[in-house]
């Protein structure tokens, strides 16, 4: 079914509990970058000054009439974004409210391997919703720290905090830290940069289901997450749990951008790597190899730390790594309001 929605609301949140030992895992530290979100016309400063989000382009309004190009599909005219935006307005969104053709269904949303990322020519248009886009890396248990024994992390579930710096690099990259527990990373230099002698990249989309009775908020959730099984670049395979083969030995990049609003929530659960930045920042730290382990940022309590404020556009940037058997477990759950979807943003080293 087609219809027209006004830009979806964030009041009555859904925020799933987390234990207090892993509260101190949600980092929110200083510095990084604001961002741009898409759209047409000047940029300017937001209203934070120095270390805000830059405005996005104005315009828009409230909901508009026409249909969707799909069953399933609804379409939203995302009105204004930040204070002071100049001319133009984003393309159309549309939410995607059921599995788009081609994709792998998961427990909740699903994915879909475009294709080598060497073979992808990517769009021009952003239109943004809730199908995001990401390079999925599949490496070779050759490499120091895919398929190898690691030590277990010294606190809950053998995860490790800290491999990583707190502020993401000009690369929008983690940097690897250089007082970080030794042995757990030896050679993070390509994790998240293709090389032919390590890694082959993959395109993949990734569609976060409408979350039934809470508008706005949006779930990916696979505890059998092996995307890359039929792509096995190695010719290698593993033996997980229950005794079935997978590829399990691969790594996701995810550069996107959002409009605070005010009264968000970032959930994130997975094993075994997984680092979120906010606004340049560390604010989601689950270190090492582990089982899945889950980890939230409530924007409003993390404002502050983040250096985020309502009404601007900030970066958000998630990495993970699979690195052995014998589980993969990616999870999503969020209100955020992206701003770049579906393509890979040029600037960011592939």
């Amino acid at each position: 079914m087609k219809k027209t929605v006004s830009p979806r609301s964030h009041t009555g949140l859904f925020r799933p509990w987390l234990g207090a030992s892993l509260r101190p895992l949600l980092v929110g530290l200083f510095g990084g970058l604001a961002y741009v979100g898409c759209g047409s016309g000047d940029e300017t400063p937001g209203p934070a000054g120095a270390g805000a989000a830059p405005a996005a382009s104005g315009g828009g309004g409230n909901a508009s009439g026409g249909s969707a190009p799909g069953a399933g599909s609804v379409i939203i005219d995302p009105g204004p974004m930040s204070p002071g935006g100049h001319g133009g307005s984003r393309p159309v969104a549309v939410i995607e409210e059921t599995l788009p053709d081609g994709f792998t269904p998961e427990t909740n949303g699903g994915w879909k391997v475009i294709g080598p990322l060497a073979d992808f020519d990517e769009p021009s248009e952003n239109v943004c919703a809730n199908v995001l886009r990401v390079i999925a890396r599949d490496f070779s248990s050759t490499h120091v720290d895919f398929g190898q024994h690691k030590p277990p992390g010294p606190i809950v579930q053998e995860l490790y905090t800290g491999l990583v710096q707190a502020t993401l690099g000009a690369d929008r990259k983690p940097v690897i830290h250089p007082d970080r527990s030794p042995n757990v990373i030896d050679d993070f230099s390509d994790w998240y940069v293709t090389t032919e002698e390590t890694n082959v990249a993959y395109v993949m989309d990734l569609w976060l289901e409408p979350k039934p009775g809470e508008e706005g908020t949006f779930v990916f959730d696979s505890d059998d997450f092996f995307p890359l099984d039929e792509h096995n670049s190695w010719d290698e395979i593993h033996y997980g749990g229950g005794g079935r083969p997978h590829n399990f030995l691969f790594t996701t990049e995810l550069h996107t951008a959002f409009e605070y609003k005010g009264g968000e929530v970032f959930n994130f659960r997975g094993d075994d790597d997984v680092w979120v930045f906010i606004n340049g920042k560390l604010a989601v730290d689950l270190g090492g190899i582990h089982g899945p382990v889950e980890g939230e940022v409530d924007l409003d309590e993390s404002a502050e730390a983040l250096g985020i404020e309502v009404g601007n556009v900030y970066t958000l940037d998630l990495f993970q790594a699979e690195r052995n058997p014998t589980g993969s477990n990616f999870r999503i759950e969020t209100s955020l309001d992206f701003r770049e979807c579906g393509i890979l943003q040029q600037d960011i080293i592939r």
